[in-house]
């Protein structure tokens, strides 16, 4: 997450969505970035825009004043994206001791699904929030100003800068991970849970599998 007195902005960060990059392009503009000395275990990295409201406990006007926005992606895109983050994780982690509290999380879940993917869709319950879930009221009203897409991240994130004031910038590209294209990772069956665990997002957002 990211926050600005200054600008009036709120980042609501959710993982696998161009995160990291978005993160580290607004840190010098930020006033709130990180909670406790490490940020893998932050309890807010990644907290929920309704959340966000109650912990600086800003009054209804105050909190309308803000542009809050974030960052979608095709679910199964996103969950391919997860999966490789996964091994690239288990991979550093017992070459140079990387990502030292995540790292044994990943091993533990490659060995539970025998390390194949689909095995992964139908038997973890993966650490993912859908991301209307994380952007809407509980009335299921969204709470967030705009919604970029990573599929068109740059033009989107323009779109924030200007909006908040800040100099348009090209976006790092942060844990970038090389893999096949999404689509064949899956059969029939994996594609339909990701589907029914995400339809929220696939229908709001206006995925398709194959985009």
């Amino acid at each position: 997450m990211r926050l600005s007195y200054k600008h009036k902005f709120v980042y609501i960060a959710i993982g696998k969505s161009g995160s990291s990059s978005i993160r580290e392009a607004l840190g010098e503009y930020s006033c709130i970035e990180y909670w406790g000395s490490d940020p893998e275990k932050s309890e807010y990295i990644h907290t929920n825009l309704r959340d966000v409201k109650k912990i600086f406990s800003f009054t209804d006007s105050e909190f309308d004043s803000y542009f809050k926005f974030s960052f979608v992606r095709n679910p199964w895109s996103r969950v391919v994206s997860y999966w490789n983050y996964i091994n690239q994780c288990k991979i550093s982690y017992l070459k140079n001791n990387h990502h030292p509290y995540f790292g044994p999380v990943c091993i533990k879940i490659l060995k539970e699904c025998e390390q194949d993917f689909s095995l992964f869709i139908k038997l973890w319950n993966w650490h993912l929030p859908s991301f209307f879930d994380m952007l809407a009221k509980g009335d299921g009203t969204l709470l967030a100003d705009f919604v970029g897409k990573l599929e068109n991240v740059q033009e989107d994130f323009n779109i924030v800068c200007d909006k908040i004031g800040i100099p348009q910038q090209q976006l790092p590209h942060q844990n970038k991970s090389k893999h096949k294209h999404y689509t064949e990772y899956y059969d029939d069956e994996t594609r339909e849970i990701v589907a029914e665990k995400y339809a929220k997002d696939i229908k709001y957002f206006g995925y398709k599998f194959g985009q």
